[in-house]
């Protein structure tokens, strides 16, 4: 699908012209850091959406709390009805891996809490050198100008051009060639990784098969590929497994954990998160440089996925 995306930069825009131009869809700046709403926001989504294009919006990320810059874009964009991921933009060189990393994790991780479908929007090379695996499970809209697709494999979204020519904006525009994993409706249908260890496939087929015993998750793909439904699923039950709780997937956690070390045959409950299985995903996190809370957040999750 063909699409641009569009700030204040590029002012004042006849959305008409632009949907006659066969573009389909359009992110829309809301946000920066902890204060900057675009002037353009409202206004673009309104003629956008009036002339019948899907839109999208996104927020450029600051040096600051992320949390914080989470609640600042859902903030911007509250009222507005977005047909494409929330977008998080991390690009620049002033980040470091694990500076980059962690924020893009704790910005993602809050608006899913908040029910919100989210993405990543940053380079090719940045993608590559500056994030961690912890955060490439979400969705990718990747920036490579003038190559025919991007270094990844697997995106959502790929800015080819940023000195595009659409009729109904007068300045130069980003291009973007889009797949249906960039709207919101076809979120759960984007697959991760087409994983290609028989074992890999065993385990995450055996804990999909027990989130929709244990969890009603409903998960259509029960097939050991690395989807983004698993993960949803997973995040939405974070808050359930405490001390004391009781399913097939604290088992298969447990299993894991024994295997690599962390805990010992006899010395927990089978399928209890009790004391011995929560330190020793407490070992794990601190291992893996992970906050060492205990909770079973998506970075601990993609711990077990990807290994």
């Amino acid at each position: 699908m063909k699409g641009i995306d569009v700030s204040n930069n590029q002012g004042a825009i006849d959305f008409q012209q632009v949907k006659n131009a066969e573009v389909e869809i359009v992110y829309i700046k809301a946000s920066e850091g902890l204060s900057f709403i675009d002037p353009y926001l409202k206004v673009n989504y309104e003629t956008a959406k009036l002339a019948g294009l899907k839109v999208g919006f996104y927020h450029f990320l600051r040096h600051n709390d992320p949390v914080a810059e989470a609640q600042h874009f859902l903030q911007a964009v509250e009222g507005l009805n977005a047909d494409c991921l929330y977008i998080c933009d991390i690009e620049g060189d002033n980040w470091s891996i694990s500076e980059a990393s962690n924020a893009v994790r704790q910005f993602a991780d809050y608006l899913l809490g908040q029910g919100k479908k989210v993405g990543i929007y940053t380079g090719d090379y940045f993608y590559r050198d500056n994030l961690s695996s912890s955060v490439k499970d979400l969705p990718l809209w990747v920036a490579n100008y003038g190559a025919s697709k991007p270094m990844t494999s697997n995106y959502a979204g790929h800015q080819y051009s940023e000195c595009g020519s659409i009729p109904g904006i007068h300045t130069n525009v980003d291009l973007n060639n889009f797949s249906e994993a960039i709207l919101v409706n076809n979120y759960n249908n984007i697959l991760l990784e087409n994983v290609k260890d028989p074992n890999r496939i065993q385990l995450i087929k055996a804990l999909q098969w027990d989130l929709n015993c244990d969890y009603n998750a409903k998960l259509k793909h029960v097939d050991g590929n690395k989807w983004q439904e698993t993960l949803d699923a997973l995040n939405g039950i974070k808050s359930i497994i405490v001390k004391g709780h009781k399913s097939k997937v604290v088992l298969w956690m447990q299993q894991r954990l024994v295997k690599w070390g962390y805990l010992k045959k006899g010395s927990y409950i089978d399928m209890v998160y009790d004391e011995p299985t929560f330190q020793a995903i407490t070992n794990l996190q601190k291992n893996w440089g992970r906050p060492t809370s205990g909770i079973l957040t998506l970075e601990t999750w993609n711990i077990f996925l990807n290994n």
